[in-house]
């Protein structure tokens, strides 16, 4: 089998081929760049059989100006094209070279940048790799999604799924797509600042496949210093084949070539959380946590989740939990809810745990298996600093102070109502007075100034009830009323008799009253 050997060379060498892939009935079919006179070359498409003589019945109709650089044969003799150049492209193909038009590609997919790979699914959907950018005339897309077989963009598969916990997915260079949809991909994935290339894999959805666990990842070329995955392969009995310029895969150094375990090789049976730790507040009505299950899927199983009592206390800040999660064949992950109650308390963070327990099937609890949840305040407290405020009525005011406790923001403010015990209220300006927290606080003390009116005669102690109430979120403390006693130090009148004229000196009588001399005509 030497279908080349008596092809043209020139000064550059012979025949380059870019592309193969077996048809149904066994012919070759070829993506190749062909010398031509001097230093010219061009880039052709031919057919071959499977004894590598060319097939003249074949006949190329792709623009000169595209060169073919990923073939997929499809199980109908046809086969898939992905090539770039003037008008790129994805196309399918008839045995004979004739585009098959039952397959058009979504107008905002067809003047695409066709670069990386394509994966045809036994349904007849394709898997594509390429560039969808403002530069190609698209709006800005990820480089990976999947066609029906109509060519149509198949909206159920969405890189959005996972982009929030995989990172953002920058380019691919391979993939290797299940028959159930999973698609293995190689490619460079961004958190932040940093770029890492690495292999992922994601459910049919486009969400995260968390049983593939990648380990270490890829170790960088010794030469170039860089990792390139050009292909992968799915094999027969599980895992694949990984190709490229890279220095080894998961601590193993072995360059250009790698075989990925199948995940029932890689890791044991296992349940686990995705997190180890939560913090939320109060305010939360309730909380989801996602289940993952790793090793094999192909069988049902089940795992218990518990709540337990740490600071925070079931029926009073959450609702007790004890379920079962049964998770179906090819069912990776389940998310399981627990309802959180606000209790309107002022109070430290407090803790619960949820734990994973009584694993079936084979599986067994792996890690993490238990999160802490953590329930922060969201209540604010206002209330007197003393149970008793004294106040006289000749410094025309009253003092009170209220302090501010629990999840204090600006502008929380309460109100203060002023309620007279004994005497009259005409003594106090106001009957009610707001304070506000952040509006002349000093360690988080406010000082209430209350009015008072001075008669000028004199009146026994009279008492007021100072009562606090709060609004949302603001409760009121153990002292949420206090006791204001307003003194009078006017002096005491009765009825007396005058004097007319010039009293010139006065003098207290042993027995009481006053002794008056002066120049007077009348008493």
């Amino acid at each position: 089998f030497a279908p080349f050997d008596a092809w043209p060379t020139n000064a550059y060498g012979g025949i380059t081929v870019q592309a193969a892939a077996v048809l149904a009935d066994g012919s070759i079919v070829c993506s190749a760049t062909l010398p031509g006179a001097n230093y010219e070359s061009y880039d052709v498409l031919l057919k071959l059989s499977a004894a590598g003589t060319t097939d003249y019945d074949f006949t190329n109709r792709l623009p000169a100006e595209i060169l073919a650089h990923r073939l997929e044969a499809a199980p109908d003799g046809d086969f898939f094209l992905l090539g770039f150049g003037f008008g790129s492209t994805v196309s399918r193909l008839r045995p004979d070279g004739a585009l098959n038009l039952d397959f058009v590609p979504a107008a905002d997919r067809q003047s695409t940048y066709y670069a990386g790979d394509l994966n045809l699914l036994p349904d007849g959907r394709v898997m594509v790799v390429g560039v969808a950018s403002a530069f190609y005339g698209l709006l800005s897309a990820g480089p990976l999604w999947r066609l029906n077989p109509d060519g149509s963009l198949d909206a159920g598969f969405s890189l959005s799924n996972s982009g929030t916990s995989l990172g953002t997915l920058q380019s691919v260079t391979a993939i290797s797509t299940a028959p159930d949809g999973r698609v293995l991909v190689a490619g460079i994935f961004s958190t932040g600042a940093s770029s890492i290339p690495a292999l992922r894999r994601l459910h049919a959805d486009g969400s995260p496949d968390w049983s593939f666990d990648p380990g270490a990842g890829f170790i960088a070329s010794p030469l170039s210093g860089g990792v390139t995955v050009e292909a992968l392969a799915a094999l027969p009995g599980g895992g694949w084949l990984a190709g490229g310029d890279f220095g080894g895969y998961n601590r193993f150094n072995q360059r250009y070539l790698v075989k990925v375990l199948p995940e029932t090789v890689l890791e044991p049976l296992t349940f686990a959380f995705a997190v180890t730790n939560v913090s939320l507040l109060e305010t939360n009505t309730a909380l989801s946590l996602e289940v993952r299950r790793r090793g094999d899927a192909s069988q049902a199983a089940n795992v218990t989740v518990v709540t337990e009592d740490g600071t925070a206390t079931a029926g009073t800040d959450y609702l007790p939990l004890h379920t079962s999660l049964a998770f179906a064949v090819g069912e990776w992950s389940k998310s399981v809810s627990i309802t959180l109650l606000d209790d309107a308390v002022v109070e430290p963070t407090e803790q619960f745990t949820l734990r994973l327990t009584n694993a079936t099937s084979g599986f067994s609890v792996g890690q993490p298996a238990a999160v802490a949840v953590s329930l922060q305040n969201d209540d604010a407290a206002v209330e007197f600093t003393q149970d008793q405020f004294p106040a006289l009525e000749e410094d025309g005011f009253a003092l009170a102070l209220v302090q501010w406790s629990g999840a204090l923001f600006t502008n929380l403010q309460a109100q203060v109502r002023i309620v007279p015990l004994t005497g009259d209220g005409g003594a106090l300006a106001v009957s009610n007075l707001v304070v506000r927290y952040g509006s002349g606080t000093r360690y988080s003390t406010n000082v209430i100034c209350i009015p008072v009116m001075d008669d000028a005669q004199h009146q026994a102690a009279r008492q007021f009830r100072l009562e606090l109430s709060g609004s949302d979120n603001l409760v009121g403390g153990p002292r949420s009323n206090a006791l204001l006693t307003l003194e009078d130090r006017d002096y005491v009148t009765s009825p007396a008799r005058g004097v007319a004229g010039v009293v010139e000196a006065a003098a207290n009588a042993p027995a009481g009253g006053v002794y008056l001399a002066g120049d007077f005509w009348a008493i």
